[in-house]
């Protein structure tokens, strides 16, 4: 009982009940003291009658054979025939001395049979006591005695239990409250399992992003195969431009040739111009000779002598000379591309001539124009098609964006709901929230950061790429209207062909220094939004993995017992430790309150002497 109150002191719960209890208690204890005494008192006067009756019994019977000896030694004291003498008389005491002895030994035996028959009433009292169960109750009454004692001791201490029962009051009023919030776990289960379906669709969700990560990939691999294809072409466009190069080189050199052969011809003609005046001149000279002496030549007039003596003064070239002049002409002119030996002076130059006029006219054709042309609408096209696939990309950006913000609201707003109760789940509920939305947290701004500067530079650097060949296509479009202007004025000067072709030459190593670069820039890319992409690929995996590890019922009920096995302050096992003591309360009220209470018995099953009541 005594342990039961100091439970109660502890737990502050029903003080007043147990202490109308104790009450109530102690008077069934006194009514129950009175009634034993007044059997002790009832079995103790039945004793006594007992004894003196027996004593009465005893001394009556001794009184009796005293009486009966006393008597027969009278009668044999007053017979008449018999002589009184000192022998006699000490005969006679002798016999009385023998009678009293034996008086006293049948006394002795008689009193000893008494004490034995007294003896066994005792015990049949005791029994009797013993069925009637009260000397367990004497016990019991003396535990009960003592156990008042202390707590007339304790009562001593009151002031400090009150300020201990205010305390455990207040204890009381906490645990009341979240005995209260027993009716609130449920919902907070529910709640859990609504934020578990939610985690689901989120997971499916992924699930999405996965499958449009791998489009994208796909799409990623398309542009590749369509960057290799703008690789082709753009080799193609080289390939285009070395042609056209060396066209202007041969253009070049034609014009080179035609001028060379012009300024040959016009040295000829100048040649042959003056040859035919000196054959004239001699002709004349001849004939003026064979008219005229020298002695009888008449004087000339001034005039005419002045132009004969300039005609003089001017070398004669001869027929042969001027076929040896164009035949070094020839060889000058046809080089090693004649082989042909021919004895007419001019045939080889006009040969040449010949070839370069097909030359000339197969340049003008404009064969090499038209296909220049298609090929230039053909990248204009592919440029274009590109543009529009990375503006397609750049809008499955913006909505994998818009769709990663708003999964990071949710997540926010999930990680930033309150926690309700103070219960074990709802410890449960925050270490699930706090583990998902750090992970969430830490994983998703990571890939979504990773994504955006990936697709951004991708998409930056498609677009460079997309200028780049927009300006080469524009670049490309003038060289081809220069080379146009070039074929159009075949006339213009050496020189300034020659620095033309001067900066031709630097703008197209420019341009390949550029190509170069992008190529360079292009590879790089690449290598880096491969490698990106992977490690997006395996963090996702990651994650995936994680959160279906996760979600599982058997680490949450794990947790659950990791929670339970670790806080030993929990509400279970408060809740646990308050039902146990309450049905230990109740077991020792119970045996209290029993109508009857078991016999005990001593270790040789022999009830143990009752105590004597008062004589």
């Amino acid at each position: 009982m005594i342990d039961d109150l100091e439970r109660c002191k502890r737990n502050g719960n029903d003080c007043a009940y147990l202490q109308q209890m104790i009450t109530e208690q102690k008077e069934i204890i006194n009514k129950e003291q009175n009634r034993e005494s007044t059997e002790i008192y009832k079995l103790d006067a039945e004793l006594k009658t007992v004894v003196e009756s027996w004593e009465s019994k005893v001394i009556q019977s001794t009184a009796n054979t005293v009486i009966e000896r006393l008597s027969a030694a009278k009668s044999s004291t007053d017979n008449p025939f018999n002589l009184h003498d000192e022998h006699g008389d000490l005969e006679t005491q002798r016999l009385l001395k023998n009678d009293l002895k034996q008086v006293k030994e049948s006394l002795d035996g008689k009193v000893g049979a008494l004490k034995a028959q007294f003896d066994s009433l005792r015990q049949e009292l005791e029994k009797e006591k013993y069925k009637n169960s009260t000397l367990p109750k004497m016990n019991q009454l003396e535990s009960l005695r003592q156990e008042l004692e202390t707590e007339k001791k304790k009562v001593n201490s009151l002031p400090r239990l009150e300020a201990q029962l205010t305390k455990l009051q207040r204890e009381l009023e906490i645990e009341r409250q979240r005995n209260s919030s027993h009716s609130e776990l449920k919902g907070h289960l529910e709640r859990l399992q609504q934020e578990l379906e939610t985690e689901r669709q989120r997971n499916s969700s992924h699930s999405e992003l996965k499958g449009h990560l791998e489009r994208l990939q796909q799409e990623l691999e398309t542009e590749r195969q369509k960057n290799n294809t703008i690789s082709r072409l753009w080799e193609h466009y080289q390939s285009l431009q070395e042609q056209q190069r060396v066209e202007k080189e041969r253009s070049d050199q034609l014009e080179r040739r035609i001028s060379e052969l012009v300024s040959q011809a016009n040295e000829a003609r100048l040649n042959i111009d003056n040859r035919d005046e000196i054959e004239t001149v001699q002709a004349k000279q001849d004939r003026g000779q064979s008219i005229y002496t020298p002695t009888e030549a008449s004087p000339a007039p001034a005039g005419s002598a002045a132009i004969k003596t300039d005609n003089v003064t001017i070398t004669p070239v001869t027929r042969v000379e001027l076929d040896k002049v164009l035949r070094e002409v020839d060889e000058t002119m046809a080089g090693a591309k004649d082989n042909s030996s021919t004895n007419k002076p001019g045939r080889k130059t006009a040969r040449i001539l010949r070839s370069l006029m097909a030359d000339l006219k197969i340049v003008e054709s404009g064969n090499d124009q038209s296909e220049l042309q298609s090929h230039v609408n053909k990248l204009t096209e592919s440029v274009e098609t590109h543009e529009q696939k990375l503006k397609e990309q750049v809008e499955t950006n913006s909505v994998v964006q818009s769709r990663l913000e708003s999964l990071r609201s949710e997540e926010y707003s999930m990680a930033s709901t309150p926690n309700l109760s103070n219960t074990t789940t709802g410890d449960v509920k925050q270490i699930v929230r706090f583990e998902i939305a750090s992970r969430m947290h830490e994983a998703l701004p990571r890939i979504k950061e990773r994504l955006e500067n990936g697709l951004s530079e991708e998409a930056r650097k498609r677009q460079s790429l997309a200028e780049e060949m927009k300006r080469v296509a524009v670049e490309f479009v003038a060289l081809h209207e220069q080379l146009d202007k070039i074929k159009s004025q075949p006339q213009e000067s050496g020189p300034g062909l020659f620095e033309e072709v001067q900066q031709y030459s630097k703008e197209l190593a420019s341009l390949n220094q550029r190509v170069a670069s992008l190529e360079s820039a292009s590879m790089i890319a690449k290598g880096e939004t491969a490698s990106d992409i992977e490690e997006l690929r395996m963090q996702s995996v990651n994650l995936r993995a994680w959160q279906d590890s996760f979600t599982t019922k058997s680490l949450c009920k794990e947790i659950v017992d990791f929670i339970n096995a670790t806080l030993p302050n929990g509400l279970q096992r408060q809740i646990i430790d308050l039902a146990s003591r309450v049905d230990q309360f109740e077991a020792r009220l119970k045996t209290a309150e029993a109508p009857g209470l078991k016999r005990r018995r001593l270790d040789d099953g022999v009830g143990a002497a009752a105590p004597r009541g008062p004589q």
